[in-house]
């Protein structure tokens, strides 16, 4: 605890104070210049009192493999991923500082819509894919990322010529009468498969998914203290690299997933969720936008901790996979139910 409060401390102590502490930092972390438009961000989220100024670790971690392709070949992937409506894909093309098209609209992009027009005096044209799945789409394996990533790595440049501004003669963009070629995805369907299967190509080779003899204890030596048992590394209990051999029976994604549409290109598409093992590059969850009465916290309905009672409640369907006779007691919301009231401890002895 203490160790966490020093780290904590320094992360707080070390925040950018002015706009230039902010972009020498940006410079000197990620090594290259901030996108254009910084400035404006900046302004926008000191009015917004954000957090931490300098924290790009998420949206860094999910772009670094794209400095490793052609842009062209982003650009066209973004042109023609979302043309096919069978394909689970939205599309919303920005033209001359404005939302000029989506295509295969849901709720998702009706929202993410509302939220780019706020901002799209400030964008080029650009052309955005987004998942309308509940599930990730992209899975890299772990051999091709790490080329993508090598790539990344040698195109860092700080040059004093740089200029803060949009590209102005970038060309394969989307347009109504598409006469280009249309890459191949390569999606692969297969709604029920264990996600297990997928997700080890992605993972290191000497890592225990890919391991051709999988042994509990010695994953859990990875992210458990040996005495107590106590998580003493939290991102490793939660990588499917470590712990998924031992979990893909145990939650509803892993072995039930509604959708599992995958790919193991690396496509520039947006999408609300993922594990470690994805590609899929993430934004905020529509429905925290939305406004949704449901899910809008209202503090005159909360209670003061000395009235509340000692019980817990599920609130909520059971949905986070598909759920058959045979499996449902398997799925992972159904096994804290269990858990939580002493369903699996019923009528057995103390031991």
């Amino acid at each position: 605890m203490k160790k966490a409060d020093e780290e904590l401390k320094a992360y707080e102590d070390g925040t950018s104070r002015t706009f230039k502490e902010t972009v020498t930092k940006y410079r000197r972390k990620y090594g290259r210049h901030p996108p254009p438009g910084f400035r404006e961000w900046y302004k926008f989220a000191r009015e917004k009192t954000v957090y931490n100024i300098d924290d790009f670790e998420q949206i860094m971690d999910d772009i670094r493999p794209f400095w490793g392709m052609e842009p062209a070949v982003i650009r066209q992937y973004a042109a023609t991923l979302a043309r096919d409506e069978g394909s689970g894909l939205s599309g919303l093309y920005v033209r001359n500082k404005k939302i000029w098209k989506t295509t295969h609209v849901n709720w998702r992009m009706e929202n993410f819509e509302k939220l780019v027009e706020k901002f799209v005096k400030y964008l080029p044209d650009m052309d955005i894919v987004m998942n309308k799945h509940d599930q990730p789409r992209v899975t890299v394996p772990w051999e091709d990322l790490q080329v993508l990533l090598k790539k990344e790595v040698e195109t860092r440049r700080i040059t004093l010529a740089s200029e803060a501004s949009w590209s102005t003669n970038m060309t394969g963009f989307y347009h109504d009468d598409w006469n280009g070629t249309i890459p191949d995805a390569k999606w692969v369907n297969s709604p029920g498969k264990q996600f297990m299967d997928i997700a080890k190509e992605a993972c290191p080779p000497d890592s225990p998914a890919r391991s051709t003899e999988y042994k509990k204890e010695l994953a859990e030596a990875l992210y458990k203290d040996p005495n107590s048992g106590f998580i003493i590394n939290f991102n490793r209990s939660s990588d499917l690299c470590v712990v998924g051999p031992e979990i893909e029976d145990k939650h509803g994604f892993l072995f039930a997933s509604a959708t599992l549409s995958n790919t193991n290109l690396l496509l520039p598409i947006f999408g609300e969720c993922k594990v470690n093992v994805n590609n899929d590059i993430l934004f905020p969850a529509n429905m925290y936008y939305n406004g949704d009465v449901r899910y809008t916290y209202k503090d005159q309905g909360d209670y003061e901790w000395d009235d509340k009672h000692d019980v817990m409640t599920w609130r909520g369907v059971t949905s986070g996979g598909t759920g058959v006779a045979e499996n449902w007691r398997k799925m992972h919301r159904q096994r804290l139910v269990f858990a939580a009231n002493a369903t699996l401890l019923a009528d057995q002895k103390a031991r």
